[in-house]
């Protein structure tokens, strides 16, 4: 059974990767016969513990960019410039979907307790992206939620959840808080960490336009350790008046990271300048930290986190490939090779053509 099988983090979906799993199982010989499709199994060996969530340091990317407006020699500045000098570390488009990115906006209800608003975005806003077929279901949907037949029809297979949902509603209309929980759990915790993400988003792009500094630390701020080679867990450090010198040492060595709330109930407010632009962040979204703790569904409370601020590529080198150019790095965990990427190009990096 898949939930047998555990890993370190989620691959990207349309890419070649590779990543080490462990499953029990009584010999190495048993997993070999394993036939899958699109799938190799490889490298077999005996472990003493299942890997867990977040039981890695990082990824390694390796992306070609075929026929780029972009000249090579200003990419190769570019990445000089990246070399010497972090940028924002953003959760990227991944974290609110690639072509309809609005699993924040989800998120957003869900913490506010409005599931009639968190199915209205999940099932009625349409994407550019979509069949025209798929546009005028999501349409008839729009007054009262209420699906036909040839509505659920209309949604393609892929989008099994929201036809789950659906088929719930058409014989229980209204009830849209019990609709919703016929999506499982973690995904539903996924549209509540999307919107953490997007506050954090718009916590650290304020705090650089008020001039803060994003790879050193001022009084008020957290820091977390900059993660050895598979260790995958994290301990932070706060700054005070007294300990900036100390601190500031940690992080030019390389040490610790700065880093900002992912808000949630837990979430440490210090008086510094950061968690007045948290607040003020919080004030203009009408949430309070107390909404991300929800005690009659578990997978709706998140006591929230830290997140490192900026983000630096290790191993950052490219290589012209005929017409094309070759670009490989290593990225932290929890970074985005997207952001990477739009440094590079200096536009979006999804292309959708």
């Amino acid at each position: 059974p898949w939930q047998m099988v555990s890993y370190a983090g989620l691959k990207d979906k349309r890419a070649i990767t590779a990543q080490a799993m462990s499953i029990p199982a009584s010999s190495a010989e048993d997993l070999s016969e394993i036939e899958l499709h699109n799938i190799e199994l490889r490298d077999f060996e005996y472990c003493p513990h299942q890997i867990q969530i977040g039981d890695l340091w990082g990824n390694r990317f390796t992306l070609l960019l075929r026929n780029p407006e972009v000249e090579y020699e200003q990419v190769l500045e570019y990445v000089q410039q990246l070399r010497n000098k972090p940028i924002l570390n953003y959760f990227g488009v991944q974290r609110f979907g690639v072509t309809r990115p609005n699993s924040h906006i989800i998120g957003k209800f869900l913490v506010n307790r409005d599931f009639k608003g968190a199915l209205e975005e999940l099932l009625v806003t349409p994407s550019e992206y979509e069949s025209d077929e798929l546009l005028e279901a999501r349409e008839s949907l729009a007054d009262d939620l209420t699906p036909t037949d040839e509505i659920i029809d209309a949604f393609p297979d892929s989008l099994h959840y929201e036809k789950r949902v659906m088929e719930y509603l058409q014989n229980h209309p209204e009830n849209y808080r019990e609709a919703f929980t016929k999506i499982p759990p973690r995904i539903q915790t996924i549209f509540v960490h999307s919107y953490q993400s997007y506050l954090f988003n718009l916590l650290v792009s304020r705090r650089a336009e008020k001039g803060l500094p994003i790879d050193e630390p001022v009084a008020g701020d957290f820091l977390v350790l900059r993660d050895e080679p598979h260790s995958g867990r994290d301990t932070w450090l706060f700054v005070t008046e007294r300990s900036i010198e100390e601190k500031r040492n940690l992080v030019e060595r390389g040490k610790y990271l700065v880093a900002a709330p992912l808000p949630g109930y837990s979430t440490k407010l210090p008086p510094c300048c950061q968690t007045e632009l948290l607040l003020e962040l919080l004030d203009e979204e009408s949430i309070a930290l107390r909404d991300f703790y929800n005690r009659h569904m578990d997978s709706l409370s998140s006591p929230g986190g830290l997140h490192p601020i900026s983000i630096k590529p290790v191993d950052l080198e490219i290589e012209s490939v005929g017409n094309d150019i070759q670009v490989s790095f290593k990225l932290r965990r929890g970074s985005y090779a997207t952001m990477i990427m739009r440094e590079l190009m200096k536009n979006h990096p999804i292309n959708r053509a």
